[in-house]
C-alpha cells in the first residue's frame, strides 16, 4: 500500500482524494506548519502532493502559510524527499511553478484529486 502525504485545505478536494486514493495509506494536512511538523516525524512517504494557497485564499504570493513553504522545507531536508514522486495540484499556477523550482523535482498535475489513481 502507497504511502500518501496530502497538503490540502479544500475539504471537498479532500473528499475526493479519500474517495480516488482509497486503496492508499493517506495523511492529510491543511497547513503548511502542520504538513512541516508530520513530514519531520514520518519516514519518507511515497508520493506527495503539495497544494500552493490555503486557508481558503486563492491566487497568493510564494510566501509563508502557503505549499511552496513546504517546497522550502523539502529542498533544505533531502532525506524527506518522497520516494516516488511530488505532484503539486495547486489551480495558482505561478504558484505551482515556483514549488516545483525550488524543488528541482517534482510536477504540476492540476485536478489530480478527481482521477482514480491505483498505487
Amino acid at each position: 500500500m502507497a504511502k500518501i502525504f496530502i497538503l490540502e485545505d479544500n475539504d471537498e478536494r479532500i473528499a475526493q482524494f479519500r474517495k480516488n486514493f482509497r486503496n492508499a495509506d493517506l495523511t492529510i494536512a491543511k497547513e503548511s506548519k502542520k504538513a512541516i511538523k508530520i513530514l519531520r516525524k514520518e519516514n519518507p512517504f511515497d508520493y506527495i502532493f503539495l497544494d500552493h494557497d490555503l486557508g481558503g485564499l486563492e491566487m497568493v504570493e510564494s510566501d509563508g502559510g502557503t505549499g511552496y513553504e513546504v517546497a522550502q522545507w523539502l529542498a533544505k531536508n533531502a532525506l524527506k524527499k518522497p520516494k516516488f514522486a511530488l505532484y503539486v495540484h495547486s489551480l495558482n499556477f505561478p504558484g505551482a511553478t515556483n514549488i516545483i523550482s525550488e524543488l528541482g523535482y517534482g510536477s504540476h498535475i492540476p485536478f489530480v484529486w478527481t482521477k482514480l489513481i491505483s498505487f
